[in-house]
């Protein structure tokens, strides 16, 4: 579970980034 929750943690993190480049 803790590693399914990194996972979702670091994919969140990943769309984040590519939609804060996309805005920006």
């Amino acid at each position: 579970l803790k590693n399914s929750a990194q996972a979702f943690q670091r994919l969140m993190d990943t769309v984040c980034h590519g939609l804060e480049f996309v805005f920006v």
